[in-house]
């Protein structure tokens, strides 16, 4: 089949030649399929240890890592028999791909709203046990509204210490607590 001039010994043989020679056309040396429906230049037709380094060559040097639509458009007119798979799956291998791939994806914020002051409060629990001192705990709040934060040094963890500095020394500062957020939920404090 490459030497045109040698005799074909079977039918198949005659009807590949046939069909290299209507399909086909060798340019310097390359084979590459000829133009047809939209496509205006032939395409190379490159061997199979070379179509890794095209899809490199295309994505990342020409390319500049445009992403995977852009490098398959790209390869689609310019190459003959890559197909798409090959091309997604060098691409999910890309690391330069996967790093900004990461960088884009956020998990989504949920915002809490509010309107009026101490309608939302953060409160925290610090463990100072470890340390030899009187207080061992320190109670943290975080208005969302104002986003006053206070620290106050309780002996213990009980609900009724926090409680008397939520009704106490904040309640008599900035008035009552509608709703008070823990690590499990919401809470009312009314």
């Amino acid at each position: 089949m490459d030497n045109p001039k040698h005799p074909a010994e079977t039918i198949d043989q005659q009807q590949a030649r046939y069909t290299a020679g209507q399909h086909y056309q060798g340019i310097n040396g390359q084979l590459y399929r000829q133009p047809e429906g939209k496509y205006k230049l032939p395409w190379f037709c490159p061997c199979e240890h070379e179509v890794c380094d095209l899809i490199v060559k295309e994505h990342a040097h020409e390319l500049m890592h445009a992403g995977h639509d852009k490098t398959w458009a790209e390869i689609d007119c310019k190459y003959y028999g890559i197909t798409k798979t090959e091309v997604a799956f060098l691409l999910e291998h890309c690391a330069t791909c996967a790093e900004t791939r990461s960088k884009k994806t956020v998990a989504p914020l949920e915002s809490i709203i509010v309107k009026e002051l101490w309608e939302h409060l953060q409160i925290d629990l610090i463990d100072f046990r470890n340390l030899e001192h009187r207080f061992k705990w320190c109670l943290h709040l975080r208005v969302h509204f104002s986003k006053f934060s206070g620290a106050y040094l309780m002996e213990t963890e009980e609900s009724e210490n926090v409680a008397l500095h939520l009704g106490g020394e904040c309640g008599i500062t900035f008035g009552r607590v509608q709703w008070t957020l823990w690590n499990t939920g919401y809470f009312s404090v009314r």
